[in-house]
């Protein structure tokens, strides 16, 4: 009697399914692995840009002589557009739709932030300025991350 050696094709098949069934676990955790990455590197790109367009605006107006009134409105007193005097020359923040931070001084405009979806400035009764940045940034999954950061500021006068 011969002997035959080999896999039988129900052995080759259930080698086959559990190979497979390894090979989706591991790609399944390598998937959340790497947008867990994306959205926390898109959340760090977020704050990091907070907070250099708020350093930036927060160093400048400790030293601002003046507030341009005319900005702020009736209600709550809290705009989308700061106006302000220093050394002599008038600077203006705001956010540009498309998420930029924009500092503009005599005609000259510069990028602070990207990634800024909305800047809110309120002038408070002890003369002091909140000020309010958020930003948003889509990963590339398509999910949506946002942070926000909350400063306030003394004023001179």
């Amino acid at each position: 009697m011969r002997k035959e050696r080999g896999f039988t094709f129900i052995e080759v098949l259930f080698v086959l399914f559990f190979g497979l069934l390894v090979f989706g676990v591991i790609f399944a955790v390598l998937s959340t692995g790497r947008d867990m990455y994306q959205t926390a590197d898109a959340k760090i790109e977020v704050q990091d840009n907070l907070r250099k367009g708020m350093d930036r605006m927060i160093k400048e107006l400790k030293g601002a002589s003046s507030l341009d009134g005319t900005i702020f409105d009736a209600e709550g007193r809290s705009v989308n557009l700061l106006r302000f005097t220093t050394g002599g020359n008038t600077v203006e923040y705001s956010v540009i739709p498309g998420d930029l931070l924009i500092r503009t001084e005599g005609g000259s405009t510069q990028v602070l932030a990207t990634h800024i979806s909305a800047a809110t400035f309120t002038l408070l009764s002890d003369n002091s300025l909140t000020i309010e940045l958020r930003g948003q940034k889509q990963t590339a999954n398509g999910r949506e991350v946002g942070a926000s950061l909350i400063s306030s500021v003394a004023l001179r006068n």
